[in-house]
């Protein structure tokens, strides 16, 4: 499929996660068009690769997650990040999912007597909770899907550094940090 970048990262054939990050970029024409430069366009995807493989190289849920990448030269965007929501209204569902999904002792913690997981809805009355898609795959409240999970947008005319090496260079900003935080935005760590 044109435009999809898939990311993983082998060793010797290995891969080290099963999580996969499916980036699918806008045509080059929209980046040239939102302010980038030809010689950005290469330089702004590999930094988006760069940062999915931070979270690849750290999460190990058997899912399909996918990104879509776009940018514009409206003034009021940095960087912002879109996705869809799943409604739950039963909440031991959601708990048996996180419970089913504990990996970790601060998961342990978390659902354990007095952890921040109630074992019972902490909410009176009629209401939902809601996770992103990206949330609801790791869950297992929906099948994994290669549908999109959501959109990461950033303002091209901003000067960005793209290099993972060198993120640090005066009067430009750090792309693969703002990529980083819509990433996970679409992920679930959402306000």
């Amino acid at each position: 499929v044109t435009g999809v970048q898939t990311c993983a990262l082998p060793i010797s054939g290995v891969t080290l996660s099963t999580l996969t990050i499916n980036l699918t970029f806008d045509a080059d024409a929209t980046f040239t068009s939102a302010g980038l430069s030809s010689a950005d366009i290469p330089n702004m995807k590999a930094a988006c690769i760069d940062a999915a493989n931070e979270f690849i190289s750290n999460y190990n849920d058997p899912i399909n997650l996918n990104f879509n990448v776009t940018a514009t030269s409206d003034p009021n965007v940095f960087g912002q990040s879109s996705f869809g929501l799943q409604p739950y209204s039963d909440y031991n569902t959601m708990r048996s999912a996180l419970v089913t999904d504990s990996k970790s002792a601060d998961d342990n913690t978390a659902l354990g007597a007095g952890g921040s997981i109630a074992t019972s809805d902490p909410v009176a009355g009629s209401h939902d909770w809601w996770v992103t898609r990206a949330q609801a795959k790791a869950l297992a409240l929906i099948t994994d899907d290669l549908n999109n999970d959501g959109t990461f947008t950033f303002n091209g005319t901003n000067s960005f550094t793209y290099d993972p090496a060198n993120r640090a260079v005066t009067g430009k900003y750090d792309f693969i940090g703002v990529a980083l935080h819509e990433f996970s935005e679409i992920m679930g760590r959402t306000p």
